[in-house]
């Protein structure tokens, strides 16, 4: 699958904002159903559109509104999703760039340190982040 990337807020924007807080969704990209969303425009590297990949395909096979229903109500679904789309970041660097040693432990570092940081709530910790991710 090779979601469409659209600069825009998603559907369900408004509802992530009173959910999540104005500052958590802030420079963040969603995927709703078989699209990215990207409203501040960042830079999209091929690692963050294969973690968005993950979300749109899983959001295909349950349907894109249950998935956001528990996503948003369920931490622990949230996280094992949130582990899905970070492995699949790291499975970029290390299967298709080819990173190993140094270079790779670095790509699992800045990873982990997304995923149990602000941005999730700090819903894992660093090193816990880091296990689930490289496993």
């Amino acid at each position: 699958m090779k979601p469409r990337v659209l600069l825009t807020y998603p559907p369900n924007y408004t509802t992530l904002r009173r959910e999540f807080g104005a500052e958590n969704v802030r420079g963040a990209v969603f995927a709703f159903g078989d699209v990215i969303y990207n409203p501040h425009k960042l830079d999209l590297g091929p690692d963050l559109i294969a973690h968005e990949t993950e979300h749109c395909i899983a959001q295909m096979k349950v349907g894109t509104a249950l998935w956001w229903e528990n996503y948003i109500r369920d931490r622990d679904f949230r996280l094992t999703e949130e582990l899905l789309g970070h492995r699949a970041e790291y499975a970029y660097w290390r299967d298709v760039m080819k990173l190993k040693g140094d270079r790779l432990r670095h790509a699992l570092d800045h990873i982990a340190q997304r995923l149990s940081g602000p941005l999730y709530a700090n819903m894992i910790s660093l090193s816990d982040a880091r296990g689930e991710i490289a496993r």
